[in-house]
This record gives structure tokens, C-alpha cells and sequence, in this order.
């Protein structure tokens, strides 16, 4: 049997943006949340709240533009 090619989840762009910028301690600074709350919320970026997400944008100099085109809505 062919192998199928495995559709990447929407949210994994967000995850590869955050991580580029800033690592995980560092998010955790950012959001005031725990290093494992942090990772949770990397690993899974649907359970950060929009707050959050600017307060990463902005604390961690990411372009408004390149999160927009991570974000699928």
C-alpha cells in the first residue's frame, strides 16, 4: 500500500512562528503562566486567548503580519 502524505494540523504554523522567535521560558515570561502551561499552550496554540497571543507579538517583535498569515480563522 502507498504511504499517504499526512495533512499538517492549521495550528502548526503559529507554533513554528512562537518557537522561532522566542523559546519556551521566555513565553512563559511574556503570558505570566508556567513554563509547563506555556509548553501546553505551544504545543496546542488554540487554548492561548487572543491577549496572549498580542502580548507575544509584541514582546517578542513579531510582525502583526506574519502572525495574520499563520492564523487560519
Amino acid at each position: 500500500m502507498p504511504r499517504l502524505k499526512k495533512k499538517e494540523p492549521a495550528f502548526i504554523k503559529v507554533t513554528r512562528l512562537i518557537r522561532g522567535y522566542a523559546p519556551t521560558s521566555k513565553v512563559a515570561e511574556m503570558i505570566g503562566r508556567s513554563v509547563p502551561t506555556a509548553r501546553k499552550k505551544i504545543n496546542d496554540p488554540r487554548q492561548f486567548t487572543l491577549g496572549e497571543l498580542q502580548m507575544i507579538c509584541l514582546r517578542a517583535h513579531i510582525p502583526a503580519e506574519d502572525m495574520e498569515a499563520s492564523i487560519k480563522f
